[in-house]
């Protein structure tokens, strides 16, 4: 499970392994806006936390955007070694908040880190999109409109997919809102429905080796390298002028 920081990785984390959505001892949830996954935690567990569910291992990663200087590629490099670990992958879900749907740079530049890091082909073969706080509430699909649905913008998102990254494929979505009213039956319908439809996505898509993925340093990162090199070489050059300056000066007391 996979995505930018505060889209609600770890809280579908405690949904699919049967946890309440804000459980603090499975997969911790934040409770601001603060991240609070730091470490790859990767941990066996039962689909939807019945025994005669299926066992898989659900791996829940540190959110990537991060401001801090040099986070994002540390992270990466964890998650990197801790897939190697594992050997196989059969699904990366990438969470991508469902209440403001923006393709921005952010999120493009996000989904090229893992292109770099898992390979270009990743992203057809393996990979399901996951629209977190995506309410199905009677009230919220009013809001959002009738073109506005799970159809339109599953079709919105593989457009934008292949207009900037170039897939060729059709790449899946899911809209499970883990925060559900679980007194509205149709909203549990929805639920188990898309519930459902991931669950069918993680047993069809075949194993992904992970031998190959590399680490990769992120574009913040690169940028915060430049930036340090441009006032490396400023001060350098500073400390140059100051020099010269001085020179000139004991010239100038000579004459």
């Amino acid at each position: 499970v996979i995505g930018a920081t505060g889209t609600g990785k770890s809280t579908l984390c405690n949904i699919l392994s049967g946890q309440k959505h804000d459980d603090e001892e499975m997969f911790p949830v934040s409770q601001n806006m603060d991240p609070c996954t730091n470490t790859t935690t990767a941990k066996r567990v039962c689909w939807r936390g019945s025994s005669s569910n299926f066992p898989f291992t659900l791996i829940d990663t540190p959110g990537l955007n991060d401001p801090s200087p040099g986070k994002d590629t540390n992270n990466i490099a964890e998650m990197c070694q801790t897939l190697k670990d594992l050997k196989t992958v059969n699904t990366f879900v990438i969470v991508f908040n469902g209440s403001n749907p923006r393709f921005d740079l952010s999120l493009i530049s996000m989904i090229k880190i893992f292109q770099g890091m898992f390979g270009q082909k990743f992203l057809e073969k393996n990979t399901v999109f996951e629209f977190s706080n995506w309410a199905h509430d009677e009230r919220s699909v009013m809001r959002r409109g009738k073109d506005k649905n799970e159809t339109y913008w599953t079709k919105e998102l593989n457009n934008q997919l292949r207009m900037q990254v170039g897939i060729t494929t059709e790449v899946p979505a899911v809209f499970i809102d883990a925060k559900h009213y679980a007194e509205d039956e149709n909203e549990v319908i929805k639920f188990n429905e898309e519930m459902k439809k991931l669950e069918q996505h993680l047993n069809s898509m075949d194993p992904y080796s992970c031998r190959d993925i590399q680490a990769v340093m992120t574009q913040l990162d690169q940028a915060e390298d430049e930036k340090k090199k441009i006032e490396l070489e400023m001060k350098q050059l500073k400390e140059e002028a100051g020099d010269e300056k001085k020179k000139i000066e004991q010239e100038m007391k000579k004459l």
